[in-house]
């Protein structure tokens, strides 16, 4: 989750992205696709202008926000030849900019409350270091290169310092983990553990939720049991029946759970402690070793966990900075996408209508909220948005989805209507010409219901593209072949 925070020059992939690459990006990005951004009324205080998203002290900014979006969009592009992102992957690299953005927020923040400073010297070793990686022989040709482009050198300074702060911190929290030989015994123990959950939600902020465990955990201590305490204060529904077993479990735990329970002796029970899914109490009820390896080396081992729990260290302190905040956003596509993670199908709607008066001339709100009526069964009202989308694709071709067709060829089909199949499946045969994930979603439909005309059209669009794919993987090894001689 925060990899990308490892990389010493995380802002200088964006600079030269935007001031390169954005004519590219452009086409698909800065088109509009998801440009819906009036204020939510929702909104519990009023975002100041260009912020997508609030949460507590926590104010993401669009700026950064488009930086991460550019550059994951970019990503795509590159990784992916003949692949035209679609919605929902459009909407992933929206939702994982925004992931992005308010880690590094997080991190910058934490940054300025430790009083991280960097000082004159890193920086201009820094700036001397990156300037040839990004193929400038000097500062004039950068700098004139920015002024081109109407950006400020002195900006783009700040932020490469902005990004060296972020590191020290990082620095900072990993240079405090520690490994032992008993955290190589822990690796190859496993812990029944039983827990009680007190979520954060709305009505129970972070510091009733801090309390109310510790409430609980007071009775505990004075004789409630701890089976009784589960069914009466557990939120984990799924655990409750079973007096808040999680069964046997090893290393795939979140760190601060798996501290706790390493820490605890059998019959023992913890004090409340917090992750992202809110306080834990949890009891030891049984330990056993696992199988070792012959030849088990207890340096080497100690340097791979090392290497994680420096992960992990940061993962928990965004895990425990977010916790209890509730995002709201200005953005309808970003809180459609977050509700619908959250499982608030009907918010998720809600947002993308809200897309749609914003939007009227765009196909994807409709294509969104079609997928959620699918996903509920409501084959009708589905068909009603997908038809809404077909037509605004008509109207501006630059929102004519392959998706769409692809999704009324199989509402069609369940209504025993193969005419209106036909002529669903040939359009999103013509959509999908130079995209190759189109024709990898249309493939199954193809097969199960086209005719054999289609599916000899289908066979020469593949065919076909596949060539292309071919003869531009080609030029992009001779290409790199090319650049070491000429350097």
């Amino acid at each position: 989750m925060i990899e990308f925070f490892r990389k010493h020059s995380t802002k200088v992939v964006w600079v030269i992205i935007i001031i390169f690459l954005v004519t590219t990006i452009s086409g698909i990005v800065l088109q509009g696709l998801f440009s819906g951004n009036a204020p939510s009324k929702s909104m519990s205080h009023k975002p100041s202008e260009g912020v997508i998203a609030v949460a507590g002290d926590i104010q993401v900014d669009r700026s950064i926000y488009d930086q991460y979006l550019n550059e994951n969009v970019y990503s795509f592009q590159i990784s992916r030849p003949f692949q035209v992102p679609s919605p929902e992957v459009l909407e992933w690299l929206q939702m994982d900019a925004f992931s992005k953005s308010v880690q590094y927020l997080v991190m910058q923040k934490g940054a300025s409350d430790s009083k991280v400073k960097v000082t004159k010297a890193e920086l201009k070793q820094h700036m001397t270091a990156i300037l040839p990686q990004m193929g400038f022989k000097s500062e004039s040709e950068f700098k004139k290169k920015l002024k081109e482009r109407q950006m400020k050198y002195k900006d783009f300074v700040n932020s490469q310092k902005q990004d060296l702060e972020v590191q020290k911190f990082m620095g900072l929290l990993q240079s405090k983990v520690t490994v032992s030989d008993v955290d190589v015994d822990r690796k190859y123990t496993d812990v029944d553990v039983q827990h009680i959950l007190f979520r954060i939600t709305p009505e129970r902020k972070l510091p009733q939720a801090a309390t109310f465990s510790s409430e609980v955990r007071s009775k505990i201590a004075q004789g409630l049991d701890f089976n009784e305490a589960v069914r009466l204060y557990s939120d984990d529904e799924s655990s409750k029946q079973s007096g808040g077993r999680l069964g046997w479990l090893g290393q795939d735990v979140i760190p601060a759970m798996y501290d706790v329970m390493h820490s605890l002796k059998i019959g023992e029970v913890s004090q409340p402690f917090l992750t992202r899914f809110g306080y834990h109490i949890i009891k030891v009820a049984g330990k056993r070793d696992r199988l070792r390896p012959l030849d088990l080396n207890y340096d080497r081992e100690k340097q791979t966990i090392l290497s994680q729990k420096r992960q992990q260290v940061s993962e928990a302190y965004l895990q425990t900075q977010l916790a209890g905040k509730t995002f709201e956003f200005s953005d309808p596509f970003l809180e459609g996408h977050h509700r619908k993670r959250e499982g608030k199908l009907e918010a998720a709607r809600g947002a993308y209508q809200r897309a749609v008066s914003l939007m009227p001339n765009s196909a994807l709100p409709h294509s969104f909220i079609a997928q959620i009526y699918l996903s509920e069964g409501q084959g009708a009202l589905a068909k009603d948005e997908l038809l809404k989308a077909s037509v605004k694709g008509e109207l501006n071709a630059s929102y004519d989805l392959a998706s769409v067709h692809m999704m009324l060829a199989y509402i069609h089909s369940l209504e025993k209507d193969p005419s209106n199949v036909k002529l669903s499946l040939d359009k999103a045969l013509s959509l999908s010409e130079n995209d190759y994930l189109a024709l990898q979603q249309l493939k199954p439909l193809i097969q199960k219901m086209g005719s054999d005309a289609q599916k000899a059209k289908f066979n020469q669009l593949a065919i076909a593209l596949e060539a292309k794919i071919s003869e531009a993987v080609k030029a992009q090894q001779a290409k790199q072949v090319q650049q070491p001689q000429q350097k």
